[in-house]
């Protein structure tokens, strides 16, 4: 008899504590936060990076085929580097990379600083940090 009231309880417990009902904390989900999207260039990193303050844009192109670079200093190829990064959006962290596709951007300041933007196949480094492009 003793026994069968021991299989009981222990029936009964184990239908309690896998079911949950026993449990009195409350999970709570963590939601993620999903980062809103942004221009490369409104990273803070490229702050300083204004159109109207580039004098040159010096685009180094390094494949398995050897490095290719050519400097535009044309108002027009600026604003179309400079563009190009401006409507390009930052997305989620990534551990991929590559070797043998990289392109260097080299923005030229009126002060003489330069700001570079380094994208590896398809996505750029930041800080060594990589991030999709979208």
């Amino acid at each position: 008899m003793k026994k069968s009231i021991y299989i009981g309880l222990i029936l009964i417990l184990s239908i309690v504590l896998l079911s949950g009902c026993g449990s009195t904390k409350e999970k709570k989900e963590n939601p993620k936060k999903i980062p809103k999207e942004i221009s490369v260039l409104d990273h803070e990193y490229y702050k300083g990076l204004t159109l109207e303050d580039i004098i040159s844009v010096t685009v180094i192109r390094y494949t398995e085929g050897g490095d290719e670079e050519k400097t535009y200093t044309e108002t027009g190829e600026i604003e179309k580097n400079y563009n190009y990064w401006k409507n390009k959006k930052l997305g989620k962290e990534t551990t991929q990379s590559c070797e043998d596709n990289t392109t260097v951007y080299i923005f030229k300041l009126k002060d003489n600083a330069s700001i570079s933007i380094e994208k590896e196949c398809d996505w750029i480094v930041i800080q060594d940090k990589r991030y999709l492009i979208k």
